[in-house]
């Protein structure tokens, strides 16, 4: 299977990217390396953003599955600017969406839930309280008919 990690630099896609080394599948990292400087792992690499339509879109055409990690992450991070958190966590996915008809897995957050005091489960109600869990859960209505996973991550 041919993978495209969107932010596969990132702390998540990083571990992804060395456990997808050992096995068959071609991978490719596609990342705009906010937070890096170079990427150094030996696989295929693209510096870019994932609101580049035009490169992304080269990159969907190769993949059979999407893994999006992909984000900007945390209340803090997106309150500092909702206009481009809304761009990137997702305005991104509802083009993804519209473009890409292979597997898709997710990442989103548990923010989605708001305040709760009782232990949470799927099928809790949704709540967010900020930009960002906002944003995700937006992000995640989009993909409801497609062929995707999503993962409600806590803090890592």
């Amino acid at each position: 299977m041919k993978i495209l990690i969107t932010g596969g630099a990132g702390y998540l896609g990083g571990a992804l990217t060395d456990i997808l080394l050992k096995t068959s599948h071609q991978i490719r990292v596609y990342d705009a390396l906010m937070y890096e400087d170079n990427y150094l792992k030996k696989v295929p690499f693209i510096l870019g953003d994932i609101r580049d339509k035009t490169l992304l879109k080269k990159q969907l055409k190769w993949a059979d599955c999407v893994v999006w990690l992909a984000a900007l992450v945390g209340d803090q991070a997106c309150a500092l600017n909702a206009d481009i958190s809304t761009q990137i966590n997702q305005e991104s996915v509802k083009w993804l969406s519209q473009n890409f008809d292979g597997r898709i897995i997710f990442t989103s957050t548990c923010s989605v839930y708001g305040v709760h005091r009782d232990i949470l489960t799927e099928d809790s109600p949704t709540g967010p309280l900020s930009v960002y869990g906002i944003t995700k859960l937006a992000a995640e209505a989009f993909l409801k008919k497609k062929n995707a996973i999503i993962f409600r991550l806590g803090t890592l």
